[in-house]
């Protein structure tokens, strides 16, 4: 095992190296830092000073040795305002690192599990019910579904919450929720009738409308306060307040983003697994296991599952690399202060070139650091790669 990840060190730090020449080359091409101050009476001192500090005057290799050099030192310089990046960096990956770790928990977890029992139970109605929600999510663009929650799932329901109360359009459309999941969860054999799907579903309809009735009742004449967040990930007001109440008002202010890439990362995964497992299952170690009279649970969760993990894992380690980098479209809808901000201001008319590498940087260095990850992974996995 340390071979291996000796040899892929070895593969990695030249690998970033080359990157990291190339992106500096292509930054320091993109655009002009000096555009903005052009034009402006008496601004000659200020292109000096921004020249002498980017060394804008320095042959572009001089420069980029100069940059990596302090890059090493954990020193990104300074923007184009004249502010440490470094603090702005740090504070940056904090913020996005808290969305994309819960939102990619959840969508793992969610994903597998729903791909392995569509895979076990194929062509059911639950394998068909997960296969529907699975390509409508994936098709829906991330920053419409965003938008969606932001007005219905944050404005709508805090806007209901100051005077809560449950109509009858929404005992019917819960009620048919209700119906839907009960009937997909009796949907995990294939042996079971279509009758007794229906009944399975008039059930859930039924109990559904009682809890939502005893819901409704418990609700009466009271209010609540505008608990879910639409932008940032605190609110001011509580800033000076005890734990619970900031801790309360940071996970109301991380539901909906958090939301939207679990949503949208949970089709890929699900169906990524689903496909995994069924070519894993019609192999033939898994067929000679049944033939010994290895149990289906363990054939399953021993033989297959261990086995479909694999492209699992490349999916997952290189979506939270690539996602750590900034959800740019999701931080942007709910204006977030993470990476995605940081690299959309370093794009700006005037480009500023050290912030935009130390963003492009920081998103190499956590790619290949996941794939490192995967790889130790597949080696744990599959002890045929930690032979080879």
């Amino acid at each position: 095992m340390l071979r291996l990840i000796i040899r892929r060190m070895l593969v990695a730090i030249p690998m970033l190296l080359v990157c990291s020449v190339l992106v500096f080359i292509l930054v320091a091409n993109a655009g002009d830092p000096l555009e903005a101050l052009r034009g402006r009476p008496n601004s000659q001192q200020a292109i000096a000073q921004r020249t002498a500090t980017l060394h804008l005057n320095e042959p572009i290799f001089q420069r980029y040795w100069l940059w990596f050099s302090k890059m090493l030192h954990g020193d990104f310089g300074i923007d184009n305002k004249g502010l440490r990046i470094g603090p702005q960096l740090w504070r940056a990956m904090g913020t996005t690192l808290q969305i994309v770790l819960l939102s990619t928990i959840i969508a793992v977890c969610l994903g597998i599990a729903v791909g392995v029992i569509s895979a076990v139970r194929q062509y059911s109605f639950f394998d068909y019910s997960a296969t529907f929600v699975s390509f409508l999510f994936y098709a829906m663009p991330v920053f419409w579904f965003a938008v969606l929650l932001k007005v219905f799932g944050a404005i709508e329901f805090n806007n209901w919450l100051e005077n809560p109360g449950i109509g009858t359009a929404g005992f019917l459309v819960i009620g048919l929720l209700g119906a839907g999941f009960t009937s997909m969860l009796f949907g995990f054999k294939r042996t079971v009738t279509k009758r007794r799907r229906m009944i399975a579903g008039a059930a859930g309809f039924v109990g559904t409308i009682v809890v939502c009735f005893l819901v409704d009742r418990f609700l009466a004449d009271r209010t609540y306060f505008r608990w879910i967040g639409t932008v940032n990930t605190t609110d001011p007001r509580f800033a000076h307040q005890g734990f619970w109440p900031r801790l309360g008002d940071h996970l109301g202010h991380l539901l909906l983003p958090v939301t939207t890439l679990a949503v949208i990362s949970y089709a890929g995964y699900s169906r990524f697994t689903r496909a995994s497992m069924l070519e894993t299952l019609s192999a033939d170690y898994v067929r000679t296991a049944r033939a010994k009279g290895v149990s289906e649970r363990a054939v399953i969760f021993k033989h297959a599952f261990r086995t479909a993990l694999i492209p699992i894992v490349t999916v997952v380690a290189l979506d939270f690399g690539a996602i750590f980098g900034g959800a740019i479209i999701t931080e942007t809808v709910f204006s977030i202060q993470g990476m995605g901000k940081l690299f959309r201001e370093a794009l700006q008319k005037d480009i500023d070139p050290n912030k935009a590498m130390a963003y492009l940087i920081v998103t190499a260095i956590n790619v290949v650091v996941f794939n490192l990850i995967a790889d130790i992974i597949y080696a744990k996995l599959d002890p045929r790669i930690r032979h080879e």
